[in-house]
């Protein structure tokens, strides 16, 4: 691969704190962190924090991996889903 050559992977390291909002433009939150197959290998989960101050008081929503859509021009991922539908979600 050349240094022009677009991957499409990435270090964790730089998921951990990327935006997420929905295709309405709403800001969810930020990728806390991953839950990785130990097995497989596989990320299936990214967990998203949200709310809060210096990390304080912050919720954490589990969204499965395949719903996060990578989106170049927001420079975070983004998923078809309502603030109030990500928080219903977590209860299930």
């Amino acid at each position: 691969m050349g240094p022009h050559t677009e991957s499409s992977l990435i270090p964790s390291g730089q998921i951990s704190g990327a935006h997420v909002s929905n295709t309405m433009g709403e800001s969810l939150g930020e990728i806390h962190d991953l839950m990785i197959d130990k097995i497989t290998g596989r990320v299936e989960f990214a967990v998203i924090s949200s709310g809060g101050f210096l990390g304080l008081g912050q919720k954490h929503y589990p969204l499965p991996w395949p719903v996060l859509l990578y989106d170049p021009e927001r420079y975070g991922y983004v998923v078809n889903m309502s603030k109030a539908e990500l928080e219903d979600a977590s209860r299930t």
